[in-house]
């Protein structure tokens, strides 16, 4: 019997689908976590938790690549502005709120322009698989 296998769409690690529906059990996390070595053969420990402050660079390249992400499914319709605005919690349109709503249509259109134009990839590039 087949399984079906599953790209992680931030980091391209391949995992079973049904470990996706469990994914908001795991609750909030830190940013990171610090690990020492047992000794050779013995594993690791966790010895701390890791901040953003910590690793800012880091941070940089997962923000990045996470807004890319939402970008590109965005572009290929797989995401509505809908779901972009319950996501961010941005309010539904109501007559005091369009000023509001304009900005942060033209600051998500910036975005989406800017990610455009800095790459020209399909999502099967980012995980390391092969286009049909």
């Amino acid at each position: 019997m087949p399984t079906y296998q599953v790209y992680c769409p931030c980091c391209g690690r391949i995992a079973p689908s049904s470990l996706w529906h469990r994914v908001p059990l795991f609750g909030s996390k830190p940013f990171g976590v610090v690990m020492q070595g047992l000794g050779r053969g013995k594993g690791f420990r966790v010895i701390g938790s890791l901040s953003i402050q910590d690793r800012p660079g880091i941070f940089e390249i997962i923000k990045l690549r996470t807004l890319g992400l939402l970008a590109y499914w965005y572009a290929k319709g797989l995401i509505s502005k809908s779901d972009i605005d319950d996501a961010f919690g941005i309010p539904k349109i109501v007559e005091e709120d369009r000023e509001h709503y304009a900005r942060s249509t033209l600051m998500f259109a910036a975005m989406l322009d800017q990610h455009r134009k800095a790459r020209d990839v399909d999502c099967w590039d980012w995980v390391g698989g092969k286009k049909n």
